[in-house]
C-alpha cells in the first residue's frame, strides 16, 4: 500500500559568537544608547511594550545583539532607519539575516543567503558553518544531492578542525541527504556510527540522540525493516516526552507508521490520531495531511472503510491546498485503494 514516511527528523545548531560578533554588537549597543539619550527617552521608554528594561541594557552594553525584527522596532521608537546602527552592509550581519531565514523556515531564501555569503568567506570555520547551514536547507526541501555536497564538505573540514559535535551534526544532514537520496544502507551506516559515538559521551545538542534513533527508525521503515524501526522508536520513547508538541507530533507519526506495518493496528491509529492533534494544534498543515494520509491506511487496513475514505479526503483537501505534488500523489494512491476495498471499480486505477 502507499505510504508517505515521515521526514528524519530535523536538527539544526545556532552559529557560534565569534569575536567579530561580539565587537558588532558593542557597536550597535554603543549606537542604541547614543540615540536614546539624544532622544531623551529611558531604558524602559525605548523597550515600548514589546521587550523589557534588561534587554535594552543587553543590547546597548553588547551583551546581546538585536535580531533584525528587535532592531528594526527600537529604530522606529527612536526616528532612525536600521542602517544607522549598521556599519555598510556586513557579512556578520548578513550571515544573522540569513540564519533568521533558515530559523523562519524559509528554507530557499537561506538557501541563496548562505551560497552569497560562501562566496566571500575565505576562513575555514566560518566557511564550515555556512556549508552546514546550507546543508540544512537544502534538506528541509528534499534536495538530497546538494545537502550531501555541502554537509560533506562542511563534516571535512569540522573534522579538521577537531570539532567533533560541529562535524557530528554536519554527518548527521549528510545521512539525510543520503536518505532523500533513496541511499539508505550509507545512511544507516553515517547514522548508526554517530549513534555510537553518543553513546560513548559525545556531547552535541541535548536531544540528540532522540533524532538518530527517529532517524533510524525512519530509515529501517523505508527499508522495509519495520520491526527494527519499531524497536528504535521504542527506545525513544521516553526521550520524547519533553519535545515540544510538533517533534512529539513527528514522533508518534513515526511510531503510527511503524505500529500500522508491523500490524498493530490500534496502536497506529491512537498514535496517529495523538500525532495529528498535535500537529493541528501547532499549525503543520503539510504534516497533518501527511499523518492523515496514514490514519487513512491504517483504517483501511483495519476494515474502516469509511473513516478511511474520511481521512484521505481531509488529506487530500490540504495538500491540493498547499500545492505539494508529491504527496498528493501518495494520497491518490490510498483513495485508490479505499475505493478498491469498497468495490468501486471506476473510482480505481485500471
Amino acid at each position: 500500500m502507499p505510504c508517505t514516511l515521515p521526514a528524519m527528523p530535523r536538527t539544526s545548531a545556532a552559529a557560534r559568537p565569534s569575536a567579530h560578533d561580539a565587537a558588532l554588537a558593542q557597536r550597535i549597543g554603543e549606537r542604541i544608547r547614543e540615540a536614546r539619550r539624544r532622544g531623551g527617552l529611558t531604558q524602559q521608554q525605548l523597550a515600548g511594550d514589546r521587550y523589557t528594561k534588561a534587554y535594552v541594557s543587553a543590547l546597548e552594553t553588547g551583551i546581546a545583539r538585536p535580531s533584525m525584527v528587535a532592531l528594526t522596532y527600537l529604530s522606529q521608537r527612536l526616528g532612525l532607519p536600521p542602517s544607522h546602527f549598521l556599519d555598510e552592509p556586513h557579512p556578520a550581519w548578513s550571515r544573522l539575516e540569513v540564519d533568521m531565514h533558515l530559523a523562519a523556515g524559509e528554507w530557499q531564501a537561506a538557501a541563496d543567503g548562505y551560497r552569497t555569503l560562501l562566496q566571500d568567506q575565505l576562513d575555514e570555520p566560518g566557511r564550515a558553518e555556512l556549508l552546514r547551514g546550507l546543508a540544512e536547507s537544502e534538506a528541509r526541501m528534499d534536495h538530497g544531492r546538494e545537502a550531501i555536497a555541502a554537509a560533506s564538505e562542511a563534516a571535512r573540514i569540522f573534522g579538521a578542525l577537531q570539532r567533533p559535535a560541529d562535524e557530528a551534526l554536519s554527518r548527521y544532514w549528510l545521512a539525510y541527504g543520503l536518505y532523500e537520496s533513496d541511499n539508505e544502507a550509507d545512511a544507516r551506516s553515517l547514522l548508526t556510527a554517530l549513534l555510537e559515538r553518543v553513546r560513548g559521551g559525545l556531547a552535541v545538542e541535548p536531544d540528540f540522540e532522540l533524532r538518530l534513533l527517529m532517524a533510524l527508525a525512519a530509515v529501517e521503515s523505508r527499508s522495509g525493516e519495520h520491526a527494527r524501526s519499531l524497536s528504535y522508536l521504542e527506545a525513544a520513547r521516553g526521550m520524547a516526552a519533553d519535545l515540544d508538541d510538533r517533534r512529539r507530533a513527528t514522533f508518534l507519526f513515526s511510531l503510527a507508521v511503524s505500529y500500522r506495518e508491523t500490524g498493530d493496528l490500534e496502536a497506529a491509529i491512537r498514535s496517529g490520531t495523538q500525532g495529528l492533534a498535535l500537529y493541528r494544534a501547532s499549525g503543520a498543515d503539510l504534516e497533518s495531511a501527511g499523518i492523515e494520509n496514514d490514519l487513512a491506511l491504517a483504517y483501511l487496513a483495519a476494515g474502516s472503510v469509511e473513516r478511511a475514505r474520511e481521512m484521505a479526503g481531509q488529506a487530500r483537501e490540504q495538500s491540493e491546498r498547499l500545492g505539494d505534488d508529491r504527496l498528493l500523489s501518495a494520497i491518490l494512491e490510498t483513495e485508490a485503494q479505499i475505493a478498491l476495498a469498497a468495490g468501486d471499480r471506476e473510482a480505481a486505477p485500471a
